[in-house]
């Protein structure tokens, strides 16, 4: 792998179109679809744990925080991960199951466009408060597929969220962008990061 998410972000900060966002939530999608079909909670989906490839190959990484459903216990209540990619029930330490993850998907979407996840400025109990207490903004510069998409993954209730199966056929994820973009994405990058 080249480099993880967080490298792309910083350097391209506010610079990386939607269709790119959409290719990586794909891929993202995917791996979190098998996690959940096998019944595992990545619970900490960010851009550190996203790895890419010059070829436009995208992996989730860093599975410690993983925890595993079962018959008998389909939901856990555990407070683990980053704060600022954390759901809010995680952080109340309400049963919680495989939406977490698609909440942090939203952040990892947010954090492509804006260039940092909101309240990273914040201690982590100031950013959980606020994740808890108050709504986020999404970037008002979205495409009307994208804020729904963004919109899904933040409803508070996650009985309501989208799972990740689901959030694969909507329409922001439908009609982003092939990896034949990304990967010349990439290739700019590369380039601009050799001239300096």
């Amino acid at each position: 792998m080249k480099c993880n998410l967080t490298t792309l972000i910083k350097e391209n900060v506010r610079g990386i179109p939607e269709g790119v966002v959409g290719f990586l939530c794909r891929e993202v999608l995917k791996s979190l679809v098998w996690l959940h079909k096998h019944g595992r909670i990545h619970r900490d989906i960010k851009s550190d744990n996203v790895l890419i490839s010059v070829k436009g190959e995208v992996k989730l990484s860093d599975f410690g925080c993983t925890a595993q459903l079962t018959k008998e216990r389909n939901a856990r209540n555990t407070v683990i991960g980053t704060p600022c990619w954390m759901a809010p029930e995680l952080i109340m330490s309400n049963d919680y199951s495989t939406k977490v993850d698609v909440w942090s998907l939203g952040i990892v979407a947010y954090e492509l466009l804006e260039g940092s996840p909101p309240f990273k400025s914040m201690n982590p109990m100031e950013t959980m408060f606020q994740i808890v207490n108050s709504s986020l903004e999404i970037p008002k510069t979205c495409s009307e597929d994208l804020r729904n998409f963004m919109e899904g993954c933040f409803l508070r209730n996650p009985q309501n969220r989208p799972s990740a199966k689901s959030l694969l056929t909507h329409p922001f994820i439908i009609n982003c962008s092939e990896s034949e973009e990304f990967c010349e994405f990439l290739s700019q990058w590369n380039q601009k990061r050799q001239v300096l």
